[in-house]
């Protein structure tokens, strides 16, 4: 399968406030919540010049802007980014934030080379990728400064098979076993890729740091 852009622009765009709401709405969530902020909390330092790809509705934008000593927010969906513009201005967390972008990870030319301390991106967005894995995680090695991090989080392959099983199973009895091969090659891009770019792992999310 191949990256389209508008896969997850069109989701998301359509996606409502669900993407804030997610991680309160349960025990599930709330973990999922706790367990990304550890992260955020002891990876970003406070005189970070902080970007935060995949923002979405703000779930992270809000606890980041008051880690980091500047934050400039990213999402491929343009309706994302207005809900975080709003959830910040509700919060009053509006102005501590540098730049509000709509822009996709494969392309932020926008941004110069090495002008970030961390790039946080956290989430799905790796995983739409699919086949630009690499030119999306080169993009941020790109504006990331020397020595700088990227806390990359990715849904598992396993995590991600069970929660999507029914509608693998509905694909194969539609149209064939035929259809279901990427689900194999997938599994084997996967591991292949995060073997060969990260050296660390944490509770779902990986830490990479630049040389």
């Amino acid at each position: 399968m191949s990256y389209n852009p508008n896969i997850p622009k069109d989701r998301y765009n359509n996606y409502g406030d669900r993407e804030w709401t997610r991680l309160e709405k349960d025990s599930h969530g709330e973990l999922l919540y706790r367990v990304h902020l550890d992260i955020l909390t002891r990876f970003v330092k406070k005189e970070d010049r902080v970007l935060e790809i995949g923002a979405g509705s703000g779930r992270y934008t809000k606890d980041l802007v008051q880690i980091c000593k500047s934050l400039t927010v990213g999402d491929i969906s343009e309706h994302q980014i207005e809900f975080n513009q709003s959830k910040m201005k509700e919060l009053s967390l509006f102005e501590k934030i540098d730049a509000f972008h709509v822009l996709d990870i494969l392309d932020m030319s926008i941004f110069p080379n090495a002008s970030f301390d961390c790039v946080v991106c956290i989430g799905g967005v790796i995983n739409y990728l699919l086949d630009k894995e690499k030119d999306g995680v080169q993009e941020m090695l790109r504006v990331l400064k020397p020595g700088g991090v990227i806390i990359l989080g990715s849904m598992s392959f396993i995590g991600a098979s069970l929660y999507y099983l029914d509608g693998i199973r509905f694909e194969k009895d539609q149209f064939g076993l035929e259809t279901t091969k990427w689900f194999i090659s997938c599994k084997c891009h996967r591991t292949e890729f995060s073997r060969s770019v990260f050296t660390s792992r944490r509770y779902g999310l990986r830490k990479c740091t630049k040389r």
